[in-house]
């Protein structure tokens, strides 16, 4: 394929088919909010959970794919605007974090169900799940605070430069991939054991 026509394919993807894939996360979340909002009666931990990841993803959704848009037809306005560089990217980022973490809590409060220890069990309450997950909307703003101070716009570029991006590296890699799939890995596997468990001690 002639590399001169590869952008005028991008483009086409970016309009058409990614434009339909956003309207249906969107819906598809939207709907899941509704869901978990009033079919959760009584409320459970995890419930809430997946109420607010569905939030953060539509939010996400919002804020991310229509720049994508924009920039079809019009200048990247994180190009000419310092500030807007800084913060698309920080509330970005945050909110990705937002998504992997309350997963990570709902995998938690999945392991705190299947324990037999009762003192275990009262973990997975509604109280803990909106304490827990106002401590998380506290503190991933708080971890990714170095975003706006660091990221920096020179030329036409935002991004990440000098000794920052070694930083940026190992942060990413810490707190972004291995530590929320390393929490959601050991804590599902749990759960699945002792359901496996239970199952096995019951047809014995």
């Amino acid at each position: 394929m002639p590399a001169t026509i590869l952008p005028s394919v991008q483009q086409i993807l970016n309009r058409y088919i990614m434009s339909t894939s956003f309207t249906m996360g969107l819906l598809g979340n939207l709907c899941c909010s509704i869901v978990f909002f009033k079919n959760s009666n009584p409320r459970t931990a995890c419930s809430i959970y997946f109420f607010a990841l569905s939030i953060s993803t539509n939010v996400y959704l919002l804020w991310s794919v229509p720049l994508i848009f924009y920039t079809l037809d019009h200048v990247d306005p994180q190009t000419k605007s310092l500030v807007y560089c800084k913060m698309r990217i920080y509330i970005s980022h945050v909110l990705g974090l937002y998504t992997r973490y309350l997963i990570v809590l709902a995998c938690i409060d999945v392991f705190f169900l299947t324990r037999s220890n009762v003192r275990i069990r009262l973990w997975s309450s509604t109280k803990i799940a909106y304490l827990l997950t106002a401590t998380v909307c506290v503190a991933c703003p708080t971890v990714a605070s170095h975003f706006p101070i660091f990221m920096d716009l020179r030329g036409s570029t935002c991004g990440l430069f000098d000794s920052y991006r070694y930083f940026f590296g190992i942060y990413q890699l810490v707190l972004v991939s291995l530590l929320p799939s390393v929490l959601m890995g050991i804590f599902g596997i749990l759960a699945v054991r002792t359901i496996h468990q239970r199952g096995t001690a019951l047809t014995s």
